[in-house]
């Protein structure tokens, strides 16, 4: 997720300083391994998760759209299926995490009963609040709906009047419902018709009273927009309520998902767990490029060992020509050490 993506990031640029909180890390990739249906689950459960964490400051900085609070919500519906999938997990790392996954089933029914299931990009121009929510709206709707299927009427009621049948009653922001008569139809058109715009190939008229119906069909739609627009604006800071409960659960989300692919990595590499101790020697057997391996052919990559420390193998000098892999096996041992204080298991045998 674009979440775990961030704090894994924030890992490797902070690697620990503490054994203990490395090991800890290092138990619960143990766990998640000795689980693999488990880590299998929950990865295919963190797939439906959005990115919450943009998601909040946008609800939070009053940015949202109506469309954004849905992927929210649809994020925090499925939290409750990753709570039950890592429950039988016993890592404190991952127990903990566990804790944090809150059940936010209010939050889901408001915007499951407010809420369209796909609204539109734009909170200005309605769509999005379902019908049955808020019964004065609803009443300014069908108002408008009316309006619009008395335009559909009045459009083939003037067709048999003038025996037109291309005539069009048409729409747009411009001039507003205008009927469409083509060139070679203007001689059937009636006298009471008030001539509004001439185009190449036809022409557009108005009546009394379709600029009445016109009025009405309007002014209804933007008394719509303008109460959706403040029934969404009460379900955001209905949100607010819950900014500490979400910003929980996406910091654990982001935990289990940097958890979940370092124990997968550690899986389908063949990685080992590190011994982490207090003592200054750094002691690599088989050691492997975690990168390089993966980019050249499968066995190419030689196995190769390390060891340093602050008493007797304080400085290693590395020789050879060209292309020889020095800078490779000097890289290789400081990413290493990196994978293994940040809690993740590395390419090596021991």
């Amino acid at each position: 997720t674009p979440m775990g993506s961030r704090l894994l990031s924030q890992w490797i640029r902070q690697p620990l300083l503490s054994s203990q909180l490395i090991t800890e890390r290092y138990v619960a990739l143990d766990d998640l391994l000795s689980n693999q249906e488990c880590l299998s689950t929950v990865q295919s459960q963190l797939k439906q998760i959005r990115d919450m964490e943009r998601l909040l400051s946008k609800i939070t900085c009053g940015v949202c759209s109506a469309k954004e609070v849905v992927a929210l919500k649809e994020s925090v519906t499925t939290v409750p299926a990753i709570k039950s999938t890592i429950s039988s997990l016993q890592a404190p790392l991952i127990t903990k995490q566990h804790r944090e996954l809150f059940d936010l089933k209010d939050l889901v029914s408001l915007i499951e009963q407010s809420l369209v299931d796909n609204p539109p990009l734009s909170t200005k121009e309605g769509g999005f609040i379902k019908k049955g929510y808020h019964a004065e709206l609803d009443e300014i709707r069908d108002k408008a709906q009316n309006g619009k299927q008395w335009i559909a009427g009045f459009q083939n009621s003037e067709r048999q009047k003038t025996g037109v049948k291309s005539l069009k009653v048409s729409y747009n922001r411009v001039f507003g419902y205008y009927i469409d008569v083509t060139k070679a139809n203007l001689s059937s058109v009636p006298e009471h018709y008030i001539r509004k715009q001439t185009l190449v190939n036809s022409e557009r008229f108005i009546t009394p009273e379709l600029k009445e119906m016109e009025n009405s069909i309007l002014g209804a739609e933007e008394k719509a927009h303008a109460l959706e627009y403040e029934l969404f604006e009460v379900i955001r800071q209905t949100l607010l309520n819950y900014i500490p409960e979400i910003q929980s659960i996406s910091e654990a989300l982001a935990f289990l998902d940097v958890l979940a692919s370092l124990a997968t990595v550690a899986k389908n590499r063949n990685y080992v767990k590190p011994e982490i101790d207090e003592s200054s020697t750094i002691a690599i057997k088989g050691g492997r490029h975690p990168v390089i391996e993966q980019v050249i052919e499968e066995g190419h990559f030689i196995e190769n060992d390390t060891w340093i420390d602050r008493t007797g193998h304080q400085l290693l000098i590395i020789t050879g020509p060209n292309m020889a892999g020095k800078s490779t096996y000097i890289r290789q041992v400081a990413l290493i050490v990196i994978m293994a204080q940040i809690g993740s298991f590395v390419p090596a045998s021991y």
